[in-house]
């Protein structure tokens, strides 16, 4: 059984346990794997803000899984990086980003044990990392900054779920990896090597949606957006109460919650505006430069369409 298939598999298992039907009246159905960014969805659920019979969130165990389900056209929303957007599109699946969510500015890092002082250390060792594009993005800029390349070391490719469990049985010197493993890792003897401060604006969170949850899911969308708006404000005004709600998810305490959101920017309604709107949209002049890096990295085969990626008009106070 190829590794498509078994994704395609556990998504539809998650779906029929949760009780979607495959129908055209089922919710909107929104795959999220875990990363501190995406879990104001969560707390927009919790507070209430979400109709079950309108938005079903469904949680994956990694990007790849939620990028598995969209292609099958199983879900029709997801939350993804911009890369990650890039190679569905790359793949001829059309989508749209309706939310910047965040920015990441040091949620994302190469790890290491004690001993390896610095990435010019990494030579002859084994680094762990996602084989998808963030994991290659970072891996890459890392590198350069040690004046390595990729045959310097030893890569063993991991999925998101198997980064804390193989760090931990010691089975890779450095870890190419993000929240909450980073917060995770450190406490258990890890150091930062380099991180995504280090290049800035390269990975974006977005939420991605098919042109199926355009045509069919409009007032959902709409719902979605806007509660995942009200937890943000929650999270500012409540934070205590917020991150009480949160950590827990992400197996950790509310203190490295929120150190953990101190290494991303969270967009807001205005910067979300200021970004999808135009014509090119900020976005897609981001995509265009993001598409240009990956295909000199090897991380696309050719420039993905993206004149149509960005998608304005669920936004609060945003006519279409």
């Amino acid at each position: 059984m190829c590794l498509k298939f078994k994704q395609f598999v556990t998504i539809l298992a998650l779906l029929v346990v949760n009780g979607c039907s495959l129908s055209p009246e089922h919710p909107l159905r929104m795959a999220i794997h875990q990363w501190p960014g995406y879990e104001l969805f969560f707390l927009a659920r919790s507070l209430g803000l979400y109709d079950k019979n309108s938005i079903r969130l469904i949680e994956t165990a990694s990007a790849s899984e939620t990028s598995s389900a969209l292609r099958h056209g199983i879900i029709e929303a997801g939350t993804l990086t911009l890369d990650e957007t890039l190679n569905l599109i790359q793949d001829g699946v059309d989508v749209h980003v309706v939310l910047v969510i965040d920015a990441s500015n040091g949620a994302d890092a190469v790890i290491a044990k004690k001993e390896i002082s610095n990435i010019a250390s990494l030579r002859g060792k084994r680094i762990g990392v996602e084989t998808g594009a963030v994991g290659a993005i970072m891996l890459d800029a890392a590198l350069q900054e040690g004046k390595l390349i990729a045959n310097d070391v030893t890569i063993v490719p991991l999925s998101f779920d198997e980064h804390l469990a193989t760090w931990q049985k010691g089975d890779v010197d450095a870890l190419v990896t993000f929240e909450p493993i980073i917060a995770q890792a450190l406490e258990k003897g890890g150091h930062v090597l380099f991180d995504s401060s280090q290049i800035p604006s390269r990975i974006l969170d977005v939420l991605v949606v098919s042109d199926d949850a355009l045509k069919n899911h409009p007032d959902a969308l709409k719902q979605l957006i806007s509660g995942y708006f009200a937890a943000h404000d929650y999270l500012a005004q409540k934070p205590e109460d917020a991150l009480a709600v949160i950590a827990p998810r992400l197996d950790s305490t509310p203190e490295s919650v929120k150190s953990q959101f101190n290494g991303m920017v969270l967009l807001n309604r205005d910067q979300n505006q200021k970004i999808l709107q135009g014509k090119p949209a900020r976005l897609e002049t981001l995509a265009a430069e993001l598409s240009e890096l990956m295909i000199s990295r090897d991380l696309l085969q050719h420039k993905p369409n993206i004149t149509n990626l960005a998608e304005p008009g669920f936004l609060p106070q945003v006519n279409k």
